[in-house]
């Protein structure tokens, strides 16, 4: 795997106009997010299912996920009209964009003028907790249907799925009220065409900037190759949420800072001892 590092100073960032500045930061920090989150999402539904215990972890998983990429893809889209329509900058930069990056702003502008999925996961279902929508995901749970705790001595290997099942059939509803299957097909398919219209986009105005301003820092003779070597293939990796023996682990700053994280080696509760008294 071969890298270009590309680098620049604050110095260089300060020829940049303040708005497109702050557009070019912004589109940037949500590229990242949106890469990551990506990449989780697929990564934690794919793989071979041997077990129920398995298929259900992939389902609290995979969906967590999923809500959380959907709340991103919306908000994205909130701070994209922002910085690119309100402020102007679309005047200039519109006329700039290729073929596919243009297409992918009309699709984008198209689906998030009318009512949405992605809307409707991000207000309902990915950053609140309602109390509304459990409700109605306890309505459309089938009675014959099996509830699963699985209890661990820690934190890090206890997982509630039944919570989570009866939170995506709410989620499910609130998409597509009569079919289920239909509410994850389109689901799925909505944030595909969104994640694509975006890296689309936002990576073109991302090189509309840079080399727009930063040609110094584009130079050759300022671009690092770099070879990656040892990382896994694709279809090797997976996100296991059982872990043997989960401990704290600390984090060295910059400044010497010693910061140490890992509550989820706690023991996890006790729901299956004997009944204590409330005092």
């Amino acid at each position: 795997m071969q890298l270009s590092k590309i680098t620049f100073r604050k110095s260089d960032l300060e020829q940049i106009p303040e708005a497109e500045r702050v557009m070019f930061i912004s589109l940037s920090h949500a590229a990242n997010e949106l890469n990551i989150l990506s990449k989780l999402f697929q990564i934690s539904i794919k793989g071979p299912i041997t077990s129920e215990l398995e298929r259900q972890v992939m389902n609290v998983q995979g969906l967590m996920f999923a809500r959380l990429l959907a709340g991103k893809l919306s908000e994205l889209w909130q701070m994209f009209s922002l910085v690119f329509f309100k402020s102007k900058i679309s005047l200039e930069f519109e006329p700039l964009l290729d073929t596919e990056a243009g297409i992918s702003l009309v699709s984008l502008k198209k689906y998030f003028s009318r009512s949405n999925i992605i809307n409707t996961v991000r207000n309902k279902c990915a950053f609140h907790y309602s109390m509304d929508e459990i409700s109605e995901g306890y309505s459309a749970l089938d009675d014959s249907r099996v509830l699963d705790i699985y209890l661990s001595q820690s934190n890090a290997n206890t997982i509630y799925c039944f919570a989570d099942y009866i939170a995506n059939l709410a989620m499910l509803k609130s998409i597509d009220a009569e079919d289920s299957r239909s509410a994850v097909e389109n689901f799925m398919g909505d944030t595909s065409n969104a994640m694509k219209w975006f890296n689309l986009l936002l990576g073109n105005c991302i090189a509309i900037i840079t080399k727009k301003y930063l040609r110094n820092s584009l130079m050759e003779s300022n671009i690092e190759k770099m070879n990656l070597n040892g990382f896994p293939n694709w279809e090797s990796v997976s996100i296991p949420f059982f872990i043997e023996d989960p401990k704290f682990f600390q984090v060295s700053l910059q400044n010497g800072t010693e910061l140490t994280w890992g509550e989820h080696s706690q023991d996890a509760p006790d729901l299956i001892g004997p009944n204590r008294s409330i005092n």
